[in-house]
């Protein structure tokens, strides 16, 4: 698996879509037969998007070079850390 290319994948707005497509995306095993994943956002934002039906883990790389590209596991770049108290996915919310 070290051969094949890292490719990132911005998360976009923590509550928007891009997490859950994210998910759905990288449950689909012919994703790791092309590239290795790596998720840049936040932990919070993505794990408040995995299902209690879904196995897959959060596994946070320090680094691009750490990247397993294992299928059951989102390898993820932190690039924020947001708190509980932000806007949850699919609601309106005024700021």
């Amino acid at each position: 698996m070290k051969d094949l290319p890292v490719v990132g994948i911005t998360m976009g707005d923590p509550a928007g879509v891009g997490p859950e497509i994210i998910i759905k995306a990288l449950s689909d095993s012919h994703i790791f037969k092309i590239c290795r994943p790596l998720v840049l956002g936040d932990p919070y934002a993505l794990s408040m998007n995995i299902k209690e039906s879904t196995s897959l883990t959060i596994n946070e790389v320090p680094d691009p070079s750490h990247v397993e590209g294992k299928l059951g596991q989102i390898d993820l770049l932190v690039i924020s850390r947001l708190h509980s108290d932000l806007p949850q996915p699919g609601r309106t919310a005024a700021i």
